[in-house]
């Protein structure tokens, strides 16, 4: 790997489903002393009532998919509407809160914490692993989790579902940290005997956050030097439509999770958007500046056909190297005011105590160790070449795209060119293209 003697660290969210047997959860319950009883026939009234995601996810989420419970729900962290305590109210049940999250960390071997959002906030310590909840992930069908989980399912009517998400600790990549990672991925997913199973639905994602060391001592969190993250943003312009072809349709233009949060970061760079925006680059209003929607299709054509609408590299250079920018303009650039993006930057300026990192946010759901250790070891690529190519080249106002094969936008940028910059391994090469073939079945 081309600048291996960089050191990086990232951190995983990985969502996903978690099957259970009722058994476990009335053992949790049992535990704190909640002498709640297991509601499993709800009307669909109260399962349109008792869903909890945000406005986004009514079209994914009609309704709550789980068991209810009848204990009172806790008091949440902020105030306002709370659908816990608004159901309970009404029926007297409430969906759950971290039940589910203590049920999944009683599986796992390594110290982990659960974070309920809901009645905590979000504050977490990342030397630890974490459980914690997301509105965007409920339970499935009794269809879907018995197709999921196969034959360890004698009676489904025992078993129920709910969304969760693995945290991870900051880790370097190196064998020792995958191979933690994947013992818990092993270990959530069970075995045909297991009383439990994780596993991936189309609407889950698996999220990388990359960054530098965090120092032991106290004082600011580092952050990447602009150059680098100049230059890895031109990398993505180049290529982010490529590196969609990755990726299932799931996760690409004109899917749900793209009109939700991974929107493409090439919004910018669009003929109609800089013909409005920029007479010259010192027109341009970096501080108003939104992302707008992505392309309408989700096929790997309307990737590369979103790839030639964009203008030439030279144009673009005008936006990424301008004389003036900052990290908080360079964010802009990529993100908008928003994190929902494929690449999340709006996380590099942050101040309030958590790792400044780059987000890679675009991979389906994965609970396979391989494809994550072949992921991570690609994101963290990407910015090892970026700070290469800072470094090699630099990101003055006239940096001309020296060091990359295309000068300009010629629709030939590809994989295998990148692979070839990044000094990428076969073995990931070959792991890949494996995909590619895949999703181009699909």
């Amino acid at each position: 790997m081309i600048n291996d003697e960089m050191k990086l660290t990232f951190g995983v969210e990985f969502e996903c489903v978690l099957a259970f047997h009722q058994s476990l959860l009335q053992a949790h319950l049992d535990n704190i002393s909640d002498s709640s009883a297991i509601v499993k026939n709800l009307t669909e009234v109260e399962r349109i009532e008792l869903r909890t995601g945000g406005l986004n996810y009514m079209k994914a989420h009609a309704k709550y998919m789980g068991w209810a419970l009848t204990s009172e729900p806790s008091l949440p962290a902020s105030q306002g509407y709370d659908p816990h305590v608004e159901c309970h109210r009404k029926f007297g049940i409430r969906p759950y809160s971290d039940e589910i999250l203590h049920v999944a960390k009683r599986l796992l071997p390594l110290p982990t914490d659960v974070q309920c959002l809901r009645t905590q906030g979000k504050r977490m310590d990342f030397s630890k692993w974490h459980l914690s909840e997301d509105a965007s992930l409920l339970g499935v069908d009794k269809d879907t989790m018995r197709a999921k989980l196969g034959g360890r399912i004698v009676d489904v009517e025992s078993w129920d579902s709910h969304g969760i998400e693995l945290i991870s600790r900051i880790l370097p990549p190196t064998p020792a940290s995958f191979a933690e990672i994947s013992n818990n991925l092993t270990i959530l997913q069970g075995t045909s005997s297991s009383l439990h199973g994780a596993f991936t639905t189309s609407l889950c994602g698996f999220h990388v956050h990359v960054g530098l060391p965090v120092p032991i001592t106290d004082g600011p969190l580092p952050t990447f030097d602009l150059p680098t993250l100049q230059h890895l943003a031109y990398i993505l312009v180049m290529y982010e439509a490529k590196i969609s072809t990755l990726h299932a349709p799931s996760r690409r233009a004109g899917s749900m999770a793209a009109e939700i949060d991974i929107v493409t970061n090439l919004d910018i760079f669009s003929e109609a958007t800089l013909a409005e925006n920029l007479a010259n680059e010192d027109e341009f209003d970096w501080d108003s500046w939104s992302a707008s929607a992505p392309p309408s299709d989700a096929s790997a054509e309307s990737n590369e056909a979103w790839e030639e609408e964009r203008v030439s590299y030279a144009v673009t250079r005008r936006l990424i190297f301008a004389r003036d920018l900052t990290v908080a303009k360079l964010s802009n650039l990529m993100c908008g005011n928003t994190k929902g993006h494929i690449v999340n930057f709006t996380y590099l300026a942050r101040e309030d105590g958590f790792p400044r990192t780059v987000e890679f946010r675009q991979h389906e759901g994965s609970l396979d160790p391989e494809a994550v250790r072949w992921w991570i070891l690609f994101v963290t690529g990407l910015v090892k070449l970026a700070a290469h190519m800072a470094k090699q080249f630099g990101a003055e106002e006239d940096y001309a795209g020296e060091g990359y094969p295309q000068a300009e936008n010629l629709g030939r940028a590809s994989l295998e060119e990148l692979w070839t910059l990044m000094d990428f391994e076969q073995g990931g090469r070959e792991f890949f293209r494996r995909k590619i073939k895949h999703f181009a079945q699909m």
